[in-house]
């Protein structure tokens, strides 16, 4: 309010506030937020939201359409979830893919150049290595593992994003034993396409007591790192073969 004070002698100032997901939320112009109702009267507010996922999408699909590279929603989906949803890394990302597929005499983008060619997030990385778990393939999740030793990742950020992993795991489990499919799944706990993809895969290989018994067997892990027991990546690979 203070600085609003100040713009009867700055009216060509721009102030950009940046905010995390959900923080000020500046409603409609029918029914305006608090933020609205308290400052809309005083300065004019641009809100620039963030690109849903069927804008994000038809972004990236332009941008490849430019490199005469085809694309399925499928290979973007897995782009953003890889790669993240920042433009800057994503525009990076289609020109690497891009020269990658015309030096190999190709056209079409499929999700597993994605893997082999795209920089990763922490996140999607920790996903890969419960993947392997899940898919019984310790080969695999030894190679994941030895990724995430090589980033440095702390140990207990790469069990957290496990638990995250394995938590929505039971709940697609669960909510497809009730009947929902993967679009009523996705609606029901608004998590990526591409990861509920993934997890009804997973629902395959084991009921949901299977999920809760590994939830279990992360907390023992995680309780052990933070008070005196086995820690660090040693933890994590006794739990890699204990799992599998």
């Amino acid at each position: 309010e203070e600085i609003l004070d100040t713009l009867g002698d700055y009216d060509y100032t721009v102030m950009a506030i940046i905010t995390a997901d959900g923080e000020v939320e500046l409603g409609s112009e029918k029914r305006p937020g608090k933020f609205a109702k308290r400052f809309g009267k005083r300065m004019n507010i641009l809100n620039f939201e963030r690109s849903g996922e069927t804008q994000l999408l038809a972004w990236l699909k332009r941008h490849f359409d430019k490199e005469g590279i085809s694309v399925t929603r499928e290979s973007l989906e897995a782009m953003v979830f890889r790669s993240g949803r920042s433009m800057d890394i994503l525009h990076s990302e289609v020109e690497k893919l891009s020269a990658y597929l015309k030096a190999n005499g190709r056209d079409a983008l499929t999700p597993e150049d994605v893997r082999e060619v795209s920089s990763s997030t922490p996140e999607s990385d920790t996903f890969a290595l419960s993947t392997a778990i899940l898919d019984r393939n310790k080969k695999a999740a030894f190679a994941a593992l030895e990724e995430l030793k090589r980033q440095k990742l702390d140990t207990t950020v790469i069990v957290g994003m496990m638990a995250k992993t394995y938590s929505e795991l039971l709940h697609v489990t669960l909510l497809k034993e009730d009947g929902l499919d993967a679009a009523g799944i996705e609606s029901a706990l608004g998590i990526h396409p591409f990861k509920v993809k993934s997890y009804m895969k997973a629902t395959r290989l084991f009921k949901a007591g299977a999920a809760r018994a590994i939830l279990a067997e992360l907390e023992r892990v995680d309780l052990g790192m933070k008070f005196g027991g086995v820690g660090g990546y040693c933890a994590l690979e006794m739990f890699i073969s204990k799992c599998l």
